[in-house]
């Protein structure tokens, strides 16, 4: 009898001793990211079997286990990884907006004001004074220009050195799941204390890499979590990791693509593979903004260098002498080649009707019989056995021409065409002295002022979406379209903002610590361990009792 309650009572101790432990575990990790809340499982011990009938044996404890759900962990990755896409798009978005709509310092002034001084010049086509401040708002207007384009391009080179950055974490948050797997695995085959601790810390690795790129899990019992990214292609395969890392572009090797390598295979992942995380948001920022931006930016510097230096060239300058272009003429991104042609053709590229330009990236492909250009924004296509007839319809359809350099186009060969990309790059005014400038008309009098009058109307005329818009709406529409597309980021983070401190608080009421309830159960434990103590006293004095009688 004796034996019995000092069995039973014992594991009481053990169990309300497990209990406080569990407890105080749970308070140590409040803060501490990733932890769920820990409970002592308890059964009742197999009952004795007496000549009068079953007796109690006690407790025994089974295990700790954390509250986890699958389902409301992976509604708080999902949201966050969303979130930490639309923060990313965000962010590059306002600093793209504050290059190019800066209301102080907007191109969009200084492109009015440049024209302001032409008209001041053709009011007083004469006046030095009137002719110097043309120059100096001719300076003002370039230098916007190149501040702009170099900004993109900074940013470019921001966006690249951040795919970069993100593949190194993310590789490396992989290769710590690998090990974890296997450690796990290694854990619950033994028994060891240490799984929920190291569920823990695989769980938060899941979290932290999916705010960098959308992840699919799979948790397959035997090996661990299996990870896959973009269509489906394993990150994570139980204790194997494979490589995302950033490689050159092969359609354009200025830019860095995130690829996944798997044994010595490299598999490009695109912008519609990459949907959600840090990366996704980059990737989509790159291809809705900043790359269209580079493009309209281009479209216009070069529309206004090339109209005004054709309309300079009709006029005559203060002595009589024929006019002179006013602007250098933009550089043309030529056509690059991809990294996996077999041939070493060079082509060349020219704009011939800045008016036709799509806001779209162009391919050029050779099968071996025919070369096509294809209009990748919407498909549209234009087919032609040799190169030169193929320029010239492009010609005439799209507003730009290319022709072979220098070296052979091989079958299966491929070309990237951005026609007006980087045409805003060093623009600059080439007229230092004030009496070149080209006023006069065909008299060629010093008092003449036609040819500034035509140099004016330039500003209300429309040059360009196909005789739709003027260089000043264009730019306009330029500003107006990113200050949309930033709108639209912001709202998207302020939605998954929500759903994610929902999903979030949701998750956290089923696993998280309460310190209110971890105190309740700090006493109710306590008072159970005190009655057990009081049990074993009693059990005890029973036993010296018993052995006082028969002594």
């Amino acid at each position: 009898m004796a034996s019995g309650i000092f069995g039973i009572t014992l594991m009481g101790l053990n169990a309300a001793q497990s209990n406080l432990s569990t407890t105080s575990q749970n308070i140590a990790n409040v803060n501490t990211a990733g932890y769920h809340r820990q409970s002592t499982n308890l059964t009742t011990a197999q009952p004795m079997t007496t000549g009068y009938g079953m007796v109690g044996s006690g407790v025994d404890v089974v295990g700790v286990a954390r509250s986890y759900s699958r389902f409301l962990e992976n509604q708080v990755v999902s949201s966050q990884g969303q979130l930490s896409s639309y923060q990313t798009y965000g962010q590059y978005a306002s600093q793209l907006n504050a290059l190019l709509g800066n209301q102080n310092s907007a191109l969009s002034a200084s492109l009015a004001d440049f024209f302001a001084s032409v008209q001041n010049v053709a009011n007083d086509p004469t006046s030095i004074v009137a002719r110097q401040a043309l120059i100096a708002s001719g300076n003002g207007l370039t230098g916007q220009f190149d501040n702009a384009s170099k900004g993109l391009s900074d940013l470019q080179q921001s966006v690249d050195q951040q795919v970069q950055s993100i593949a190194t974490q993310v590789s490396s948050y992989g290769k710590s799941i690998a090990v974890l797997n296997t450690q796990i695995t290694v854990a619950q085959a033994s028994g060891s204390d240490k799984v929920n601790a190291l569920l823990d810390q695989r769980d938060q690795l899941v979290a932290e890499i999916n705010k960098l790129v959308n992840v699919n899990v799979l948790n397959q019992t035997d090996s661990g979590y299996t990870l896959y990214i973009g269509n489906g292609l394993p990150l994570v395969q139980g204790s194997q990791a494979n490589v995302l890392k950033a490689v050159a572009n092969p359609a354009d090797p200025t830019q860095s693509q995130p690829a996944l390598q798997i044994g010595n295979g490299i598999i490009p992942l695109d912008t519609a593979q990459i949907t959600g995380g840090q990366l996704g948001g980059l990737l989509a920022f790159r291809d809705q903004m900043l790359m269209p931006s580079q493009r309209e930016l281009g479209k216009v510097a070069y529309t206004l260098a090339t109209r005004v230096n054709g309309q300079s060239g009709l006029g005559f300058d203060l002595n009589g002498a024929a006019g002179t272009d006013f602007f250098s003429t933009p550089a043309v991104r030529p056509p690059v080649a991809n990294l996996n042609n077999t041939g070493n053709g060079l082509l060349n590229l020219s704009l011939t009707d800045p008016n036709l330009l799509a806001n779209s990236d162009y391919k050029l492909a050779y099968d071996g019989a025919n070369y096509t250009l294809t209009r990748v924004s919407d498909g549209t296509s234009y087919s032609n056995a040799t190169l030169a007839g193929l320029g010239a319809a492009v010609s005439a359809a799209e507003g730009f021409s290319f022709s072979l350099s220098s070296g052979t186009i091989n079958a299966g060969d491929s070309y990237l065409i951005r026609p007006s990309q980087y045409a805003a790059n060093g623009l600059s005014v080439l007229i230092t002295d004030p009496s070149k400038i080209a006023a006069a008309g065909p008299s060629g009098l010093p008092g003449d002022n036609g040819n500034a009058l035509l140099l004016a109307s330039l500003q209300s005329q429309k040059l360009l979406a196909n005789g739709s818009v003027t260089l000043q709406t264009a730019f306009n529409q330029l500003v107006g379209q990113n200050a949309s597309l930033t709108n639209a980021a912001t709202l998207g983070q302020q939605s998954y903002q929500t759903l994610t401190d929902q999903a979030t608080q949701a998750q956290q009421s089923f696993s998280g610590v309460n310190l209110d309830e971890e105190a309740a159960n700090l006493i109710q434990y306590q008072q159970a361990y005190q009655a057990a103590a009081k049990a074993m006293q009693i059990a005890s004095s029973l036993f010296n009792n018993i052995l006082s009688a028969i002594q």
